[in-house]
């Protein structure tokens, strides 16, 4: 898949354009037995497998550098796919990470730490949390007494209501691997929740993607994609938090409940080309983005 403005970047040959990404391996090399890639931020939106028209400037920059931040203080935690931001072509630098190639697994790893998203509607609606029975009377956005872990196939479209079975998920990932693709979310989402609360903030939850580095000498299970993003997470201000409230989100959230309500007038199950994005939405998911990577990083947004 190929997009008719993918740049062309010096040293590097276009592989893939995904909904938000662009990647790239080395020139010279084939796409089998290339050991890197560089993976580039856009600054494109996408809902329901759908680009909208309109973009989020500095979107790609805050994706970028803060995944690259929560990968410097989680370095130790499991091994992932990035490697370098220096060696990047200049039409991409701030945007742009040079990555181990992995064989991505099918799966999103949803971790929830407190009762927000989808672990809320299917709390709502089944009394369960991933399919296991919750205690009566929980609260929106309430902190669950440990985090729990959901895992999603890519395959499934929509809001992702179904849960995946212990079957599938072996199946999707391998049997010997899912222990360690368990371990490490939760192990991550702990990690990282702590680090986010002594800035102020609250992970309510996030997700996470692996894939396996086998085919290039490497590990079975590797952390990859983007990690702890505003796209990938729900952030809170910890000051104003209240339980059973609907809490300020410091995330792209507010972009998704625009795309959801009545206002954007899309539905994307009947094939519809998604609008435009006003203004004033785009301007304030921009500010939510440098917010929040400023917020946790205590750096400077740069080009």
């Amino acid at each position: 898949m190929s997009s008719s403005n993918t740049p062309a970047l010096r040293g590097w040959r276009h592989l893939f354009s995904g909904k938000e990404r662009e990647i790239y391996y080395p020139a010279g090399q084939s796409t089998y037995d290339s050991e890197t890639v560089l993976i580039v931020a856009t600054d494109r939106f996408s809902a329901y497998g759908q680009v909208f028209p309109t973009e989020i400037p500095g979107k790609g920059l805050a994706l970028t550098q803060l995944t690259t931040w929560w990968l410097e203080q989680l370095g130790d935690c499991i091994p992932n796919h990035f490697l370098s931001t220096s060696s990047v072509p200049e039409m991409v630098a701030g945007r742009a990470m040079i990555c181990r190639h992995l064989d991505m697994y099918p799966l999103e790893c949803h971790v929830s730490g407190y009762l927000v998203g989808q672990a809320w509607r299917e709390y709502q609606e089944k009394g369960t949390i991933a399919g296991v029975r919750m205690p009566e009377g929980l609260q929106r956005d309430q902190k669950l007494d440990k985090p729990v872990f959901n895992p999603v196939a890519k395959t499934q479209m929509g809001r992702h209501d179904n849960n995946v079975s212990w079957e599938a998920l072996q199946s999707l990932v391998g049997s010997g691997r899912v222990d360690k693709i368990i371990e490490y979310s939760l192990d991550l989402y702990d990690r990282a929740a702590k680090i986010a609360w002594e800035r102020g903030v609250i992970l309510g939850s996030t997700k996470f993607e692996f894939g396996s580095a086998l085919p290039y000498g490497g590990e079975a299970v590797v952390l990859g994609d983007e990690v702890l993003t505003p796209d990938s997470s729900r952030f809170w201000n910890a000051d104003s938090y209240q339980v059973g409230k609907p809490n300020p989100q410091l995330d792209s959230q507010m972009l998704r409940d625009w795309v959801d309500s009545e206002e954007c007038h899309w539905q994307p199950y009947k094939l519809q080309t998604p609008p435009k994005i006003p203004e004033s939405v785009v301007q304030q998911t921009a500010n939510r983005y440098q917010e929040i990577y400023e917020t946790l990083t205590g750096r400077t947004l740069n080009e």
